[in-house]
């Protein structure tokens, strides 16, 4: 007897004789079963255990204004990742806490984002190699790029694998989902996207630099 001969007999598999709503229910009960608390309910006690949950709700409505992230407000659920976050506190910083996205996370039996991701060269000049041009001429110049990783902008067609999930400042029950627009702190190329978007600018300035800035 052949394959096709047990179609005949009537022979299917049981999820086609289920109804869509007992499919569901099975669905649900899983869920209720296999279910753990996660990253972010443990985020937000730490947060409002030490008093600092107003505070980081600050910086994400600063980056929603910035246009740094923004608010999804779909239901898709096919080509999408989340990252879990925390907050790292500097006391001596002028930011003083921050959220820090935790692109290596896995899941069982799938990659993090990290994996996925090629790391690239490095451009970041090594400390003697810096120390070496500071010995060269008689005045040393420095600058720094304000939030420099937040100023590059991430493709459109990207940002749904850098979603992220916090809750409403008024509800702290409903979550509400969020996307990157620019690059992440914790994902790894991320060294690799600032010096080469730098490169990028200062060898096709278009009289957009000063001259300076290549001598540097």
């Amino acid at each position: 007897m052949c394959i096709s001969d047990l179609w005949k007999l009537g022979i299917t598999d049981p999820i086609e004789t289920k109804t869509k709503l007992e499919i569901q229910e099975e669905t649900l009960n899983h869920f209720q079963k296999t279910i753990t608390e996660n990253r972010l309910q443990s985020s937000k006690r730490k947060l409002i255990a030490t008093g600092k949950f107003e505070e980081y709700q600050d910086v994400l409505d600063l980056w929603l204004s910035e246009k740094i992230i923004e608010e999804v407000n779909d239901n898709k659920e096919n080509f999408v990742h989340y990252l879990p976050h925390l907050h790292v506190i500097k006391e001596n910083s002028t930011n003083k806490i921050r959220p820090v996205f935790d692109a290596s996370a896995r899941t069982k039996g799938s990659p993090s984002l990290n994996d996925c991701l090629e790391k690239g060269p490095n451009f970041i000049e090594v400390i003697p190699t810096i120390l070496n041009h500071f010995r060269k001429y008689k005045i040393g110049v420095i600058s720094d790029i304000e939030k420099a990783f937040l100023q590059i902008g991430v493709r459109e067609q990207d940002r749904d694998f850098l979603r992220f999930m916090w809750y409403d400042r008024e509800n702290r029950d409903h979550i509400k989902i969020y996307r990157h627009h620019r690059v992440v702190f914790g994902v790894t190329s991320r060294p690799f996207l600032l010096g080469a978007t730098l490169n990028h600018h200062l060898d096709n300035d278009h009289g957009n630099f000063d001259n300076v800035a290549k001598i540097l």
